[in-house]
């Protein structure tokens, strides 16, 4: 899934924001607009994303990783209730960029489906 409430209600702004951030390359902003144009249903995972961008696997977790720590991005691992196998990947978009904390350095946040469904 991925949640981009935040950017769509001030997507002008955010989209000049993006366009302005000379920190981003050029790979890191096509990935938001791609982000953006995917339905809220995407079912997350980079290789899939990196087969409908026509991008190579390694270049767009790459390029993931970059917005992440620079905080445009969270992504979500959800896995089974016996916290094994993989369910789903969700992603969130922030505007503006959120900091990133010592927890998001030591990669994507893991939670299970039960937690989820709970929450």
């Amino acid at each position: 899934m991925i949640i981009k409430k935040e950017v769509l209600e001030n997507l002008p702004e955010y989209l000049a924001y993006v366009g302005m951030d000379k920190s981003l390359r050029m790979t890191d902003k096509g990935m938001l607009l791609t982000l953006i144009g995917m339905p809220e249903d995407f079912s997350f995972n980079a290789d899939k994303l990196s087969a409908s961008v026509r991008e190579a696997a390694p270049t767009v977790r790459y390029s993931l990783n970059r917005l992440e720590t620079k905080g445009y991005i969270r992504r979500k691992t959800i896995k089974d209730s016996k916290n094994r196998l993989f369910v789903r990947g969700d992603l969130e978009l922030y505007f503006p960029p959120r900091a990133c904390s010592a927890e998001d350095k030591t990669g994507a946040e893991e939670e299970t489906e039960a937690s989820v469904s709970a929450g």
